[in-house]
């Protein structure tokens, strides 16, 4: 990490650190040059955050925590087809994956993820239904 506090430095790196700065996938704004100012991580569209979204300027000149990282999202492979929901969630049994609009007379179709259970083995598996499935095939 840089040092943070940046009286020392030229007039431009100075002026250059109190506007937004750019990370891989996103960005960080600094609130000022000073012990206490705070720097704050943001993400583009289609990465997350991984870390602590703000930072402050430690009196040893250093930025407290560790820097945080853009990391790449899973893209919606029904984006010109239908919407999504959940998609940066946990998978939850139950919950629905994506739900599509397949034709005027079908209407539209979920994707949701259930378990399937064989003797002891269990097991993920997505289903497409119209309708979220019963508890009973959970």
């Amino acid at each position: 990490d840089k040092n943070c506090s940046l009286r020392d430095l030229s007039p431009s790196l100075v002026e250059e650190n109190r506007v937004c700065g750019s990370v891989s996938g996103g960005g960080v704004c600094y609130s000022g040059d000073s012990v206490g100012s705070v720097a704050v991580y943001f993400c583009d569209d289609g990465y997350s955050l991984e870390g602590d979204t703000t930072r402050e300027c430690l009196s040893s000149g250093l930025w407290n925590g560790t820097t945080p990282q853009c990391v790449e999202t899973e893209e919606c492979i029904c984006d010109d087809i239908g919407s999504c929901s959940g998609v940066n969630e946990p998978a939850v049994v139950g919950s629905t994956v994506c739900s599509i609009a397949i034709g005027v007379l079908l209407g539209v179709v979920g994707l949701y993820l259930i378990q399937r259970v064989r003797g002891q083995d269990v097991w993920p598996h997505l289903l497409l239904s119209p309708s979220p499935p019963s508890t009973s095939h959970l």
